[in-house]
């Protein structure tokens, strides 16, 4: 085997910080031994860091798609399904423009009335009784305020709370 005895150049990158920068280093061999270096680590560096950031993008979408309208609809409860007589929950908060669906679980008759609000709450009130499990009724609510409501039947004891902020 022949000898070589010739230097080469290598480029060593060094990270410090921020800062990136290549240094370079005189290797010279004195065998005749062959030596192949193959970069791995800087290539499963590189995909690990596009994995990480491909994680990020796609977390990053699914917030803004909750912040921006792909959200679910706000469900208030009439009754428990053990008879209790309230809304569940008896206090929300909600955007303009949000659906909000009542739905009938127990203790019926119920039924909404508007009593306070921004507006026309009369034209929002379902005078109707729920006498099913099930039964549902949706307003959107566009103009900002509190509005207060309550079942006629359970006056004394189912009243609630929309805030749209």
């Amino acid at each position: 085997m022949a000898s070589t005895a010739a230097a080469a150049q290598v480029a060593v990158p060094s990270c410090t910080g921020l800062r990136v920068s290549s240094s370079s280093a005189k290797v010279s061999s004195a065998k005749s031994t062959a030596v192949s270096v193959k970069s791995v680590a800087p290539r499963a560096s590189l995909e690990a860091a596009k994995k990480v950031a491909g994680n990020a993008l796609v977390a990053t979408g699914a917030s803004l798609l909750l912040a921006f309208g792909a959200h679910a609809d706000t469900v208030i409860s009439m009754g428990t399904a053990d008879g209790q007589l309230l809304f569940d929950p008896a206090a929300v908060t909600v955007a303009a423009g949000e659906k909000i669906t009542f739905k009938n679980v127990g203790g019926f008759p119920h039924n909404i009335v508007f009593d306070e609000g921004p507006g026309n709450v009369d034209a929002l009130s379902h005078d109707d009784l729920f006498n099913a499990a099930g039964e549902e009724y949706s307003i959107t609510l566009t103009e900002k305020g509190n509005y207060e409501y309550y079942c006629e039947p359970h006056s004394g004891v189912m009243r609630g709370k929309i805030t749209v902020s």
